[in-house]
């Protein structure tokens, strides 16, 4: 009797603790929440009536405990997506599947502050030259004596050299002038705005409105910076020929270097592998027969196999994060894989030399080059992220590298060689479909023959 007391005490708090009240204020849905208990609670009622079985009394405490535990559970789970949002307000993070969800991280966590780098400022671009623009009005009456002082003004400035890249003086009328000093560093743009600027605006005081310059601004000089459109209008017309020795290899490279990445323009073309977190991905931005540019997802830690270009030209742009491109000497290869490719384009593999480092190259560094590149005549190359956060680069291939030769170096120092072709996750911003799980991202098409090479290279 006293245990069936005690069942029925606790019985009676669960049901005060799960007061609909509580679901009021524990979960969103609060409408619902009630409409269920007070149906379960009727429910309860018709049974206990009709039922004294002290089984059934331990059946509906139990019930009652895994209500109680779902209701928790959820409360905890829409706290959590509120964190979510709270630190990532741009995302609807608590709705996305976990695919989407990784996607998600992989756009919040692919950024130059995320990767501990100062974020990319266009004027980064530029010279560091900075500006400053001065205008002023002649006090009416006073004209013919502010000509006179600006004029004088006018020829100091002109004539001086410390720390002044230009001057332009713009005169619309009478009474009225316009000053553009541009200094060549920020430190000197100090000292001009602590030395000279108060001796102008003090011999102007008296014959100007307001007894100071109408306009006042500095700034730094804006640089010729592409955006992605005018980027690709360049290569298209620049980028022509079957060969990479028809190419203006370091005017493009300094056009590329004046490409301002903005995400809301390359967006689209961020595709990571969800299936395979580890494979960095190829994602064709345009493609023609003169021409492919790529942006390359790098997931932390990952890098390409060590590759040729075959004939075409290969410029790399840091867009998000760093990576290191290392350069190797091209090695020679034994008669048997000359043959075989002769045979077979498509599927030879054989020896070859050494493979030897000739330079290691940061990109996309604070004081380091944000662009880099090469062909067959300097060498092989790879690009390796060697951080712990994602990053992007773009590639452009002149003309489109329809096939390349890959390198694998063996445990007994020497190497082996395959041919490769390029595959792609997505072609102009939408997937192919052609990528999944079996897909090597570096292109080995006889994957079959180069694994059994490798095996027996390094038993």
């Amino acid at each position: 009797m006293i245990l069936v007391q005690l069942l029925n005490l606790v019985h009676n708090v669960l049901i005060i603790l799960t007061h609909p009240i509580w679901d009021l204020i524990l979960i969103s849905k609060w409408k619902e929440s009630i409409s269920f208990l007070l149906s379960f609670s009727l429910i309860l009622k018709v049974v206990f009536r009709r039922y004294k079985a002290m089984q059934l009394r331990i059946l509906t405490i139990v019930l009652y405990c895994l209500l109680q535990m779902r209701v928790s559970f959820a409360s905890a789970m829409r706290a959590s997506a509120a964190a979510w949002r709270r630190q990532y307000p741009s995302n609807s993070v608590a709705e996305l599947p976990p695919r989407k969800l990784a996607s998600a991280w992989h756009r919040q966590h692919t950024s130059r502050t995320v990767a501990g780098l100062p974020p990319r400022k266009l004027c980064s671009l530029g010279t560091g030259e900075q500006v400053h623009v001065l205008s002023y009005n002649s006090l009416p009456g006073k004209v013919d004596e502010f000509e006179l002082r600006v004029q004088t003004l006018a020829s100091q400035l002109l004539e001086a050299h410390r720390g002044v890249s230009d001057v332009r003086i713009c005169h619309p009328r009478c009474g009225e002038v316009a000053f553009v000093v541009t200094m060549v560093s920020k430190a000197e743009s100090d000292v001009f705005e602590a030395q000279v600027l108060p001796k102008m605006s003090a011999t102007l005081e008296d014959v100007v409105e307001g007894g100071s310059a109408s306009f006042s601004r500095s700034g730094s000089l804006m640089p010729r910076a592409h955006s992605l459109t005018s980027l690709l209008d360049y290569l298209k017309g620049s980028l022509v020929g079957k060969h990479y020795s028809e190419h203006d290899i370091a005017g493009v490279r300094g056009e590329l270097g004046r490409w301002f990445p903005r995400r809301s323009e390359y967006e689209q073309y961020v595709h990571w592998d969800l299936e395979s977190p580890e494979k960095y991905t190829r994602n064709v931005v345009y493609s023609s027969s003169d021409m492919e540019v790529l942006l390359m997802c790098w997931p932390p830690h990952t890098r390409s196999s060590l590759h040729c270009h075959d004939g075409s030209s290969c410029w790399v742009a840091a867009v998000e994060g760093v990576v290191h491109e290392v350069q190797y000497i091209e090695p020679a290869y034994d008669k048997g894989f000359i043959a075989s490719q002769l045979r077979d384009p498509t599927g030879a593999v054989g020896a070859c030399g050494a493979l030897r480092v000739l330079n290691v190259q940061p990109i996309g560094m604070p004081a380091t080059p944000t662009t880099a590149y090469t062909n067959n005549s300097v060498g092989l190359h790879r690009i390796e992220n060697r951080t712990d956060q994602p990053a992007l680069t773009l590639h452009v291939y002149a003309p489109r590298l329809r096939k390349m030769k890959i390198f694998k170096e063996n445990a007994d120092g020497t190497a082996h060689v395959t041919v490769a072709a390029l595959t792609y996750m997505s072609e102009a911003g939408e997937k192919t479909g052609l990528w999944g799980k079996h897909t090597d991202p570096d292109g080995v098409l006889d994957v079959h023959a180069w694994n059994i090479m490798s095996e027996a290279r390094n038993v």
